[in-house]
């Protein structure tokens, strides 16, 4: 998921394929084409798809694709009240409405963070609301 950047591309990470002398190149170069390719199978957001569209394609994808998937758009979620509401609003919405929910239907570990997750970001936003706070 690190080198997956979906919500600022300008800052996606673009792999070296010269790991230097102390390894083989041909793994080196083996295992850059591999993480290419597992990478370009990732489902992403698209302006031109809705949610659905979008929870269907993480549901469809192969358990490596999905779990890059999952594991990027969380750590964005993560950092959401770090930005101003206008920022932040679309993709909760887009986190709630397709990753969640495929996160809990594959389960496990990831399943369980998005929950707390979604758990803790929704108290914050009760809280807010009761406030009359309106930033993150």
């Amino acid at each position: 998921g690190a080198l997956l950047e979906t919500w600022h591309p300008e800052l996606a990470a673009v792999p070296d394929e010269d790991a230097g002398a102390s390894v083989d190149p041909a793994e080196v170069l083996d295992g850059g084409r591999r993480m290419r390719a597992l990478l370009a199978r990732v489902p992403v957001p698209s302006a031109a798809e809705d949610d659905d569209a979008l929870r269907e394609a993480l549901v469809s994808a192969d358990d490596d694709a999905r779990i890059v998937a999952l594991v990027e758009r969380l750590d964005h979620a993560r950092h959401l009240h770090l930005y101003p509401r206008e920022d932040w609003e679309p993709l909760y919405a887009n986190i709630v409405g397709a990753y969640l929910p495929v996160a809990e239907w594959a389960g496990g570990r990831l399943g369980a963070r998005y929950r707390r997750w979604a758990d803790a970001f929704a108290r914050r936003l009760e809280r807010e609301g009761r406030s009359g706070r309106t930033g993150a």
